[in-house]
């Protein structure tokens, strides 16, 4: 599991068939009235599954949002193994006790390792 973001649209001129004008942009550092995503995601390792999830903010609350869908997915007999970095709502006392209430175990990464955790080459740049 990891996070990714803040996502931000920023307009880039386009291509077309069209007759070429200079189009009125925004720059890149315009104000962003309806703010920013941040995209929680991840990988099951099983099945090759990416999935994820778009929130306002990357809290613990949010954190615990994503694993009740994540834990929604599998049977609750099935433990479920979560690698994560050391971001430090991941080590929130709410969601280490959620762990421990849904048969979840939580795996951290070594510090500054994080490119152990598999998922993290779908976020990198191309």
């Amino acid at each position: 599991m990891d996070e990714f973001g803040p996502l931000s649209l920023q307009p880039f001129r386009g291509k077309g068939w069209f007759q070429q004008r200079r189009p009125n942009r925004l720059r890149a550092t315009y104000t962003r009235p309806h703010g920013v995503r941040h995209l929680l995601a991840a990988l099951d390792l099983k099945t090759n599954k990416l999935y994820g999830h778009a929130s306002k903010t990357k809290k613990h609350e949010d954190i615990l949002r994503f694993f009740n869908v994540l834990r929604r997915r599998f049977h609750r007999s099935e433990k479920l193994y979560i690698i994560l970095d050391n971001f430090s709502p991941h080590h929130h006392k709410k969601v280490k006790a959620w762990a421990d209430e849904n048969n979840v175990e939580l795996i951290f990464t070594p510090t500054y390792a994080s490119w152990l955790n598999r998922i993290e080459c779908h976020f990198a740049t191309s």
